[in-house]
């Protein structure tokens, strides 16, 4: 029988990997605070071995194929992803208009400035000029204020529900120059928001 020639394998080095690779030696569960025996004979963390249909096979390569170990994910993004609580986030916010661009109620947007911001999706069930809109304001007066406007009443009818209106006139010594706002509105916003009488103030 002529040699093999030299640089080729020989048939003694195929070998079943059941024989290639030792198989996995069963040692007693570790207590906390103890050294793991499997550890300190390999002398790092992928050194022992499992059991993958009948062969032993080290834990690094499991761990290359990606086998035997799921990676948690490290990132607080990669856990809202894997939560799907990221999909929600996008869903919400979206890109604020473009300066110039039209506002989705046209003519009888009051600019409150929600459609320049980020929460622009949500712009259906917040204007009160889409959708269900103002329809919506009959329900709420009853249950914020008790009763629904009066039809009857022409300042109930344009300003909602209010015990008295009065109006305000400024001296022209005191008014700000060249501005078309006194602040007395804002102020009392202020005040009844410190005093804790509302909860909120819509300009």
């Amino acid at each position: 029988m002529a040699a093999a020639p030299r640089g080729l394998p020989t048939a003694s080095c195929y070998k079943p990997l059941a024989q290639a690779v030792p198989r996995a030696r069963h040692h007693p569960p570790h207590q906390k605070g103890q050294p793991s025996p499997q550890g300190a004979a390999s002398g790092d963390r992928g050194g022992s071995a499992h059991d993958v249909a009948g062969v032993a096979v080290p834990a690094v390569v499991l761990g290359l194929v990606g086998v035997g170990r799921h990676r948690r994910p490290r990132s607080r993004r990669a856990l809202r992803r894997a939560s799907g609580q990221e999909a929600a986030v996008r869903q919400r916010k979206a890109r604020p208009l473009r300066e110039g661009s039209a506002y989705p109620a046209k003519e009888l947007c009051s600019l409150c400035g929600l459609c320049d911001t980020s929460h622009i999706g949500r712009v259906r069930e917040a204007c009160a000029f889409l959708g269900e809109g103002m329809s919506r304001i009959d329900g709420m007066e009853r249950k914020v204020h008790g009763r629904q406007r009066d039809l009857e009443s022409e300042d109930e009818l344009y300003f909602g529900v209010a015990q008295a209106i009065l109006p305000l006139r400024v001296p022209p010594k005191e008014r700000p120059e060249k501005r078309a706002w006194t602040g007395v509105i804002t102020r009392l916003a202020c005040e009844m928001l410190q005093t804790g009488r509302v909860d909120a103030v819509l300009c």
